[in-house]
């Protein structure tokens, strides 16, 4: 049973055989054009807290273990995708902190960061999203039966959210080996910070 808000989505019978346990979980939360003080205080702690050696062991830790083996299962680069818990780390280190984007952007590095479990944001008014192969094979978000883009990658801008267009649709896949429950903790979180 799902937390209030979250939804499962439709994933390709090819990909539960292939692997078992994978999931696809979403939920509404706020677009907006700028965080809230809160919550840029918020992310600029967690810049603070998110050091070199962090860095180095988030890669190793249980959660974010399971979706680098599952990009890899996948024929991704272990390290691939935007989305990830390494990622945003990456981004820190790169940038010497964690500047804001907005909502639901800064909502998702924090909850991300906070989780290990990468969330994925699109247009709210395009549907539901699910969880499939495109032409070529490659495993992509489908959202209004269209292919998005590749999983744990940015959609494309026809995809992604209008900054202040009121409503987003978070998107966190649930990997082989994670709790669903986790991944619903990570949706709940980031649709708190965006509301906030």
């Amino acid at each position: 049973m799902n937390a209030e808000g979250i939804n499962t989505c439709q994933v390709a019978e090819e990909l539960t055989l292939e692997f078992p346990g994978l999931g696809l979980l979403s939920c509404l939360a706020t677009a907006a054009k700028s965080s809230s003080a809160g919550v840029v205080e918020e992310l600029e702690a967690l810049a603070q807290r998110t050091t070199g050696p962090t860095a180095v062991r988030a890669a190793t830790q249980p959660i974010a273990s399971s979706y680098r083996a599952l990009r890899v299962g996948l024929g991704m680069e272990a390290d691939a995708g935007v989305a990830t818990l390494e990622a945003i780390v990456k981004r820190r280190l790169m940038e010497g902190g964690l500047r804001s984007g907005g909502q639901p952007d800064d909502a998702i590095a924090i909850a991300t960061v906070e989780t290990g479990v990468p969330i994925q944001v699109l247009a709210a008014e395009r549907g539901e999203a699910s969880l499939g192969l495109d032409a070529t094979g490659v495993v992509s978000l489908i959202q209004g039966g269209a292919v998005v883009g590749p999983l744990f990658s940015d959609p494309p801008s026809e995809a992604a959210p209008q900054k202040g267009a009121g409503e987003a649709l978070l998107v966190a896949v649930v990997a082989p080996g994670v709790l669903a429950e986790v991944v619903e903790l990570a949706l709940d979180r980031a649709r708190e910070l965006s509301a906030s």
